[in-house]
This record gives C-alpha cells, sequence and structure tokens, in this order.
C-alpha cells in the first residue's frame, strides 16, 4: 500500500494552488458580514451563495452568537429549507412548536415555510455553519414574523456589493 505522504516542494506547490483557487474559501478572506433584520448580538457571514461565488442552487453561511447578548428573532423561509450544524457551544432554539438546548454535534433541520429561532442564554459563544436550499436569502423568501417583514429586499441584499 502506497503511504499517504507529499514532499516539501509538493506542499509548497499545492498551497500556491490555494491560494489561485477560486473554489477554496476562507472565512477570513472570502466571508460576508450580511446585514439581516432581527439578527441581533450575531454575525453571519456568507461563504457561498448566487453573489459571492455564483451558486445556482444553495447558500452557505457561518454564524456566531455570542453569549448571553444574542437572539435571531422567529422568521421562516417561505421557499426554502435549511440545515444548521452547530460547531461549538449551545443555545436554545426551535422549530415549529419544537423548542429545546442545541449544542455542538447537533444538526437542525428547518422544513420549507416553518417558523424558527434562535438564541443564547449561556455564557459561551455558540458557532453554527448554515446551508439553505436557495442561492440566497431573497430567494429563500426570508421573512420575519416578529417584524413584519414579509421579504428581505433588495436594498439589504445589494449592500453586498457595496464592498
Amino acid at each position: 500500500m502506497k503511504e499517504n505522504s507529499i514532499s516539501s516542494e509538493e506542499e509548497k506547490r499545492l498551497t500556491e494552488a490555494r491560494e489561485k483557487s477560486p473554489y477554496v474559501l476562507t472565512l477570513e478572506k472570502n466571508g460576508f458580514d450580511y446585514p439581516i433584520p432581527d439578527l441581533i448580538g450575531a454575525s453571519r457571514f456568507i461563504m457561498v451563495d448566487r453573489d459571492t461565488v455564483g451558486s445556482k442552487e444553495l447558500s452557505f453561511m457561518y454564524s456566531k452568537f455570542d453569549g448571553k447578548t444574542s437572539i435571531h428573532h422567529k422568521h421562516k423561509h417561505d421557499d426554502c429549507e435549511e440545515v444548521m450544524y452547530i460547531a461549538s457551544g449551545r443555545g436554545v432554539g426551535g422549530v415549529g412548536d419544537h423548542e429545546s438546548i442545541q449544542q455542538a454535534g447537533d444538526v437542525i433541520f428547518v422544513p420549507r415555510g416553518a417558523v424558527h429561532w434562535f438564541y443564547n442564554p449561556f455564557d459561551e459563544p455558540l458557532e453554527m455553519w448554515t446551508v439553505y436550499s436557495k442561492p440566497s436569502l431573497r430567494a429563500a423568501g426570508y421573512s420575519l414574523e416578529s417584524s413584519g417583514y414579509s421579504n428581505v429586499g433588495a436594498q439589504v441584499e445589494s449592500r453586498q456589493f457595496d464592498r
């Protein structure tokens, strides 16, 4: 069986190729902090969507909810499914009539049109990765039950290009 190893020259070549690849993204270099109404005390960085890399089918993002100060009010995506993976920490979230503690290692599925929410009442921050089944929040029909927003409109989405 062949050993899985590479030479230092090959490692250097592959590292340089990584820097040039449009398909390898990093949070620090490529993440866009997307302004979302009613996401308070938390950050959300869009990594993959229609506007950042030309995705036709999905969106992928990272969020960090600081301890005891973060909340994402009740909202829904009328035309989109969502999957969240809790990478670290814990918080309280709900989907429909089900509210629970959500913690590192959990995967939360949100069906199309289901009201859902999240907040962090604990001391430690929580980090999560999220996938939407649509290529942008607007395409997902993002709406916020708590503030009467019917859709995240072009004014919010267009801020992405002002950088």
